[in-house]
């Protein structure tokens, strides 16, 4: 869903003209915004199916135990905290990777004044960093898994934000790939090598690549965009099912709002009533908007209800007071009781 939409269909619910002074899009937008990070956060992390995570590798400085949290990162906490099992810069991409230990405060001084040092096994968190223990002795290489925070959400023809649909792909060889992105209006970011995340427009609405420098290519309507392997392969994944198109991918400039919800599509219905709730609430018509936030909080439960892993122990049970057996051969079975 697009913000264009979610708009219009707000409007529609809600029986809120374009022309309302107090209702503006701006406002609809903000409220979709903030219901994003305070209502539609708990279930994206309740449902663990990948929505909004993300992860980068790092690594450590021999001394060092403290290292900073992503500043995009929900509640500036992790999903998990990895290290790779081979020592040295580069080590993951030859070896496996082992989960760090999240330890409380009252735990962790069980190694203070104790002067341990060595490969990583535990981590704490202190402000916005974690802190390593034991402290490393050198380069390991660790990988932080982390929920991102939803974008802030703009109109899709708002002419304050830019953002460029990718053409094509191209090797430069040595592990390098470059992104084409057509759009003239992103050459005096590309200038000042700004960053850029890349949103693939189907689906979820996920971020594919967060924070990547792009550069001037030469050409007045190509901005190129570097990118790793990994990063490659990434996007080769999204667009091999069903011949997605690059045109279904967008490059948005770093700290700039989307104007695509990033949203499973079961879920944007239901940002759709909680906003619709808010602007009933803000018109003065309580009951009507205690009906739309019911509305919002039934549609997330059945979701996130579907979403969770089930359990191959406790197969679903259907129930029925009035089936055919039971008309057939009673209430209380074949043998004792009543039977007809």
């Amino acid at each position: 869903m697009y913000a264009d939409e979610l708009i219009t269909n707000v409007r529609n619910l809600a029986q809120v003209p374009d022309t309302d002074e107090d209702i503006t899009d701006e406002f609809i937008l903000t409220q979709a915004y903030l219901g994003l990070l305070e209502r539609f956060t708990q279930p994206i992390v309740m449902m663990r199916n990948g929505t909004w995570l993300h992860s980068y590798t790092f690594e450590t400085t021999a001394g060092v135990s403290q290292y900073r949290l992503p500043s995009r990162s929900i509640v500036q906490g992790l999903e998990k905290l990895e290290c790779a099992t081979g020592q040295g810069t580069g080590a993951a991409n030859s070896s496996g990777w082992y989960l760090l230990n999240v330890q409380t405060n009252i735990q962790a001084t069980d190694y203070e004044g104790l002067a341990i040092t060595g490969r990583p096994r535990a981590f704490t968190y202190v402000g916005d960093t974690v802190d390593i223990y034991p402290t490393p002795t050198s380069a390991w290489t660790l990988r932080v898994w982390y929920y991102l925070q939803p974008p802030r959400l703009c109109l899709s023809d708002d002419p304050a934000y830019s953002s460029a649909p990718v053409q094509a792909i191209v090797s430069l060889g040595g592990g390098i790939y470059r992104l084409q992105l057509g759009n003239s209006s992103l050459d005096g970011y590309a200038n000042q090598h700004s960053l850029l995340d890349l949103q693939f427009t189907n689906g979820n609405a996920e971020f594919l690549v967060l924070g990547t420098r792009m550069s001037f290519s030469g050409t007045p309507t190509q901005i190129t965009v570097p990118l790793t392997t990994n990063q490659a392969d990434l996007i080769d994944r999204a667009l091999s099912y069903d011949n997605e198109s690059f045109g279904n991918i967008y490059g948005f400039i770093y700290g700039d709002p989307t104007w695509m919800i990033p949203l499973p599509e079961e879920l944007c219905n239901a940002l759709v009533s909680y906003v619709g709730a808010v602007v009933l609430a803000e018109k003065g018509d309580s009951e009507k908007a205690q009906v739309f936030s019911q509305k919002a909080e039934l549609a997330i439960k059945n979701v996130v209800d579907l979403a969770m892993p089930r359990s191959k122990g406790q197969p679903s049970v259907f129930k029925t007071r009035n089936t055919y057996l039971r008309r057939r051969i009673g209430r209380y079975g074949f043998t004792g009781g009543r039977s007809f």
